[in-house]
């Protein structure tokens, strides 16, 4: 094992061809195959299927029973996961149609999506944070943990790409 690569290497979530972080990684060559593949089997085994249509990526859930996860993504992340798919939450969908999935809870992920639904060009971490410690009463080390868990789970979800601490809605979110 190389003790050389980054902590990020070869994640479900974290590559992102062309990002400023990955184009000058000396590894992004050998972890662009390994992340396409850790996202690719966690989809599977969550029963969502990605389809590519004319200009827009759908996903579809296919099963019913609570997901078991063994991933890069962290376990409250996957956790996360687990209760948008089993309570069958459309978050793409509804972020498409400018509705936030999460109204009213979790309180978190409605600020996080409504932050996304109304300023125009993202939202950065730090505004998010400084959202979560004024708007939730909570500390800025508690506020920073939960914009990593939108962070992944958002990106996981294919409706932003979080690019230089900056959180931006995809196109066809």
């Amino acid at each position: 094992m190389n003790s050389n690569k980054p902590g990020c290497f070869g994640s479900a979530i974290t590559f992102k061809e062309g990002s400023t972080e990955c184009s000058n990684c000396p590894f992004n060559v050998e972890c662009k195959p390994l992340s396409e593949a850790s996202i690719a089997n966690l989809r599977a085994k969550l029963g969502i299927v990605v389809k590519k249509q004319a200009s827009r990526t759908v996903i579809e859930v296919k099963q019913e029973e609570g997901p078991t996860v063994t991933s890069y993504l962290p376990k409250k992340v996957e956790a996360l996961v687990a209760y948008v798919v089993n309570n069958k939450i459309d978050v793409r969908g509804s972020m498409l149609k400018g509705v936030n999935p999460f109204n009213p809870t979790p309180k978190w992920l409605f600020i996080t999506c409504h932050l996304l639904l109304r300023i125009p060009g993202g939202v950065t971490e730090d505004i998010l944070r400084e959202a979560f410690e004024k708007k939730l009463n909570w500390t800025k080390d508690t506020a920073i943990s939960y914009v990593a868990q939108a962070r992944h789970l958002l990106t996981f979800l294919g409706v932003i790409d979080a690019i230089d601490g900056k959180f931006q809605m995809k196109a066809n979110a």
